[in-house]
């Protein structure tokens, strides 16, 4: 999708705006677009179809089953989802000159040195490493061992002279994991993917800084 954005911009929007209409707003052609994007070989296909899974699936969650299946169910939109035209356009000018990369995220931050800026958003933390929260987002999840090892991946590339922040849970142990030379900045947003609203309450986050060291 980003490259398509990046370098066939108006294709991609011309290809996508048809799907914006009321025939596809119903969950028997929801369900054979889902089917369509996991079974399709064709990249563009997928990426086309991926922006209307995204606004009118539940909550706009991205989720795989064990077999790397996208899964989400139909969201069951009160009225038609409108169609980001703008919001694709921006995209696409700041996709200008981009170098898009698909990968691991120790891979990702490898390429870190002076005076780049990191951000990492990782599937957020427990309360500790002993509870488990929903991190199926990939086909892999995402562990404990995990944010340890994005942590000190984290700091080598601050060593080298990046800016690495990281977003995360606002909890004992992550402010544990993170206090050492890190920044902590705490902010309260509120939930929108929880299945029953009223669980959508506020809830704490941090926003941890490392700068160069």
């Amino acid at each position: 999708m980003y490259e398509m954005l990046r370098d066939r911009p108006d294709d991609y929007i011309a290809s996508t705006r048809p799907l914006f209409a009321e025939a596809m707003r119903s969950p028997e052609t929801y369900a054979e677009s889902r089917r369509r994007f996991n079974s399709s070989s064709d990249n563009a296909e997928r990426a086309v179809l991926l922006l209307y899974l995204n606004k009118f699936c539940f909550n706009g969650l991205y989720r795989v089953n064990r077999s790397g299946g996208y899964n989400v169910p139909y969201g069951h939109p009160k009225s038609l989802p409108t169609f980001p035209e703008f919001r694709l356009q921006a995209m696409a000018q700041r996709l200008k000159g981009a170098l898009i990369l698909h990968g691991d995220f120790r891979e990702a931050i490898a390429f870190a040195t002076a005076g780049d800026v990191v951000y990492c958003d990782p599937p957020y933390a427990d309360a500790s490493p002993e509870k488990t929260s929903f991190v199926g987002y990939t086909l892999k999840g995402f562990t404990a061992y995990d944010h340890i090892e994005l942590t000190s991946l984290a700091r080598a590339a601050s060593s080298r002279g990046a800016t690495v922040i990281l977003s995360n849970h606002d909890s004992e142990w992550v402010r544990g994991l993170y206090a050492d030379s890190m920044e902590i900045h705490t902010l309260e947003v509120r939930r929108s993917v929880a299945a029953n609203a009223a669980c959508r309450t506020p809830a704490g986050e941090l926003i941890a800084v490392l700068r160069p060291s």
